[in-house]
């Protein structure tokens, strides 16, 4: 699988009323956007990347990415990925929250070898699927869009459907943290002024 032939869905859906704010994922960390921190990890792993943003497209035009507003707004992930969709021409497809600012360098490489035999990769740590971080080729990525358009909203459910279990990526847990309080954003700039 080539970088180039790979690009990244960053879900920025999530509202941030735990952290006062409407979007969660432009709140400022040391200054700087969230999903800017996202960004900048997942950006050496993929070809392109496209955010899928549930409101306003215009904050997140300074980003420099393709920016997609939810056709249904207030549908979840489901709702950002199927959105987003049909401006991605690549043969893969990297799914990742906008919210989630330390992806693993090695992230694609290791979901990769799975993806290519199944069709799709999640990563699991310990007994936790990180169901909405996801490798997924072209068709797969489509059946998706089709559980959506049928009704469906859950990612984890649709995962069951075809026997999703995980790539093992415990020893990078910490790449999976996510921030949702002003706790989880005081760790996200303790980490992040430690690099």
């Amino acid at each position: 699988m080539r970088l180039e032939d790979v690009t990244a869905i960053v879900l920025c859906g999530g509202a941030g009323s735990r952290l006062g704010a409407p979007d969660k994922t432009l709140v400022p960390v040391l200054g700087t956007p969230l999903v800017r921190h996202t960004v900048d990890a997942l950006a050496p792993q993929v070809g392109g990347i496209v955010l899928s943003c549930g409101r306003e497209v215009e904050p997140y035009a300074s980003l420099g990415h393709p920016v997609v507003s939810d056709v249904d707004p207030g549908n979840g992930p489901l709702g950002g990925i199927a959105s987003a969709l049909p401006t991605v021409e690549s043969d893969w497809i990297l799914v990742h929250p906008g919210d989630t600012p330390f992806p693993d360098p090695g992230l694609v490489a290791r979901l990769g070898p799975t993806a290519d035999s199944r069709g799709v990769a999640v990563p699991r740590t310990g007994a936790q699927r990180q169901h909405l971080v996801m490798l997924l080729s072209r068709a797969m990525a489509e059946e998706l869009a089709a559980y959506y358009e049928s009704g469906g909203r859950a990612v984890r459910e649709w995962l069951d459907e075809y026997e999703v279990e995980g790539v093992d990526m415990s020893d990078v847990s910490d790449s999976f943290f996510n921030v949702n309080t002003p706790a989880d954003l005081a760790e996200a700039e303790e980490r992040l002024a430690k690099r």
